[in-house]
């Protein structure tokens, strides 16, 4: 009887853990670039993000950071899938990508944390492609690190899905 019990037990411990390690899974290998490129000034400029100013009815708009009068959304993505794309994307990239097999995700945002970033995990649901980015954890507990607001793009490097949005969680 306490045997079985111990045996039904682990079975279930073994169960969770790899529901776990599943569910935690990079099926389309994305990686956050770090170097190799530059982003076109112009580009960049088309595809800002605004930062959140708090209204007196309780409501959230984004505007920009060089001109406040100017809204703008909470975030842009953009999905570069060839050559042409990425010319137009970056004034420099020195990575070599495979367009067939492999393509871009550029994430733009408004963002007041300084610390690195990687990819958690990605998935599909339907026809959208949820990317999960995390933070790194502070230097130390407690630690409180942040910036004045700055627009940042991240660039994605991923296996080539076919999908009709793409949503980042960050």
């Amino acid at each position: 009887m306490i045997r079985n019990t111990i045996i039904k037990i682990v079975a279930i411990c073994v169960l969770m853990l790899s529901v776990g390690a599943i569910a935690s899974c990079n099926h389309y290998r994305a990686t956050l670039m770090d170097d190799g490129y530059e982003i076109d000034s112009e580009f960049f400029k088309e595809n800002r993000a605004g930062y959140p100013r708090y209204c007196e009815d309780g409501s959230i708009k984004y505007y920009d950071v060089e001109d406040e009068e100017v809204e703008r959304p909470q975030e842009v993505i953009r999905l570069v899938k060839n050559e042409e794309e990425e010319a137009a994307a970056f004034s420099d990239f020195s990575t070599a990508i495979d367009y067939e097999k492999e393509m871009l995700v550029l994430y733009f945002f408004t963002s007041t944390c300084p610390r690195r970033c990687r990819v958690k995990k990605t998935g599909k649901e339907g026809d959208i492609l949820h990317i999960y980015l995390k933070y790194e954890a502070p230097p130390k507990p407690f630690w409180y690190d942040t910036t004045i607001p700055q627009q940042k793009c991240f660039v994605i490097k991923m296996k080539k899905v076919d999908c009709a949005e793409i949503k980042v969680h960050l």
